[in-house]
């Protein structure tokens, strides 16, 4: 992630955001699909745990595997 910390320093050209920044209280899966379907580009990260979760790879790529597809 550093170098996508370099990014933001400099001139805002992106904004970052992932799951640690979601609120207590806030309903999880929501917050995720609120900035999935409203980011204009996704980066998704991805681990060998990520691929083993059913949830992480069949629900939380998916709209990012549409949203390239368009």
């Amino acid at each position: 992630m550093l170098g996508v910390q370099a990014l933001e320093c400099g001139h805002r050209v992106i904004q970052t955001w992932h799951d640690r920044k979601i609120s207590v209280g806030t309903e999880c899966a929501q917050a995720i699909d609120d900035n999935l379907n409203t980011a204009g580009i996704s980066l998704l990260l991805i681990s060998v745990n990520f691929l083993a979760s059913d949830y992480c790879y069949s629900i939380l790529s998916r709209p990012v595997i549409w949203a390239s597809l368009r």
